[in-house]
């Protein structure tokens, strides 16, 4: 009969083995993949307990209470020694420290400087995080659907009457409901061990992460169990009713002009143009009815190029086929994009999963959902 030790080994190879699948795949954990893995790291957990001649490991936190917790200086400096030595490794004092912020599937919140340290480099990372308005829920199970339709500007009447009921602000296009999201990474044991901030070295991957799951579901993202995207035609988000043709069979000067002037001009103040590098290089050759490129350079360190006058935004995760039937282009005020998400992320250390080619991995989880909140802020260019 295989020992605890020997059990262990094999719980950790079939949950380290739902983690490269997904990984080889570039994608996150279905709902069945996290059960599936929460329940082998949870046998695991019991599986060193019994090793350890302890058959009742400690009972965990509720975490909505946990949450309620200070996670100061103390838990921080807990936190990353648990990102380079693991649970393994640390002392009962370290323990102590981390239980305030212990996330019940495995793993600690990230104390809040930390997050917010992460939250700065995933605005570089993806300018869209500057963008999009974002609504943190910390106890709500959603935030109801914001969706709104615009429909007449506000009226003048006499102090008796507040004018005519208007019928076309909608409600109810689209709950925004924070999903999981979970990255996972690995480390060189050897560079945590030698670097001097080795946690720094970490948050930097980690909110690369996370900042790049969001940005592919801002643009192409299908609305179930993650954000809806602004390349995908749906009534609950972008329909069709704010598509132009940017040209038949290509892009052309005259399809740009009609997309920049299908967006009211109220909205050209924080609007954006968003495509992918290979659909700019095809609209840098553009020219006018003058002969001058349409595209104008960014002379300036820190500002984007423009197109007709508005900034761009290139993002790897944008549509980049120009053929006829495909979107290429968005023009939006992201003000009007809006993101619901938990203002907790976790992180869980598998210092044993890679411990064979001396690496250490990382599984992070938080939660979030967004969608465009007001159709008309937006307009889609397509091909013909």
């Amino acid at each position: 009969m295989l020992s605890a030790v020997e059990q262990r080994a094999q719980v950790l190879a079939q949950a380290r083995a739902i983690i490269e699948t997904a990984e080889r795949e570039g994608r996150g954990l279905t709902e069945s993949e996290q059960r599936r893995w929460d329940g082998l790291m949870a046998e695991a957990e019991r599986l060193r307990a019994v090793a350890r001649g302890d058959d009742a490991p400690r009972p965990r936190v509720q975490f909505r209470e946990k949450r309620l917790l200070n996670l100061g200086p103390e838990y921080r400096a807990a936190f990353a020694r648990y990102l380079v030595q693991g649970n393994e490794l640390l002392g009962q004092s370290d323990q102590r420290a981390l239980a305030a912020g212990e996330f019940p599937r495995g793993g600690y919140l990230i104390p809040p400087t930390m997050l917010a340290e992460a939250q700065v480099i995933m605005a570089g990372v993806s300018p869209l995080r500057n963008l999009v308005r974002t609504w943190p829920l910390e106890h709500e199970y959603s935030l109801g659907v914001p969706t709104v339709d615009v429909g007449d500007d506000a009226v003048w009447s006499p102090e008796t009457s507040i004018g005519a009921e208007d019928t076309s602000v909608m409600f109810g296009k689209r709950e925004l409901r924070p999903h999981d999201l979970t990255a996972f990474f690995k480390v060189s044991n050897k560079l945590l061990q030698t670097s001097l901030a080795a946690e720094d070295v970490v948050l930097a991957v980690l909110a690369e992460k996370l900042a790049m799951a969001l940005e592919r579901a801002y643009l192409t993202g299908d609305g179930v169990q993650k954000p809806l995207g602004v390349f995908v035609a749906s009534s609950q988000g972008i329909s069709t009713a704010r598509d132009v043709s940017v040209g038949a069979g290509a892009i052309t000067y005259d399809g740009l002009v009609a997309m920049k002037y299908a967006l009211k001009a109220t909205y050209w103040p924080r609007a954006r143009w968003v495509m992918h590098r290979d659909v700019a290089k095809a609209i840098a050759q553009i020219k006018d009815t003058a002969g001058q490129p349409i595209w104008k350079e960014s002379t300036r360190a820190g500002e984007p190029d423009r197109l007709l006058g508005l900034p761009v935004i290139l993002s790897e995760y944008a549509p980049n086929t120009i053929a006829t039937g495909n979107y290429v282009v968005v023009l939006g005020d992201w003000y009007w994009y809006w993101t619901a998400e938990r203002p907790t992320v976790s992180v869980q250390v598998l210092s044993q999963l890679w411990a064979d080619q001396n690496l250490t991995g990382y599984l992070t989880r938080g939660e979030f959902d967004g969608g465009p909140a007001l159709e008309e802020a937006f307009v889609r260019g397509k091909v013909s």
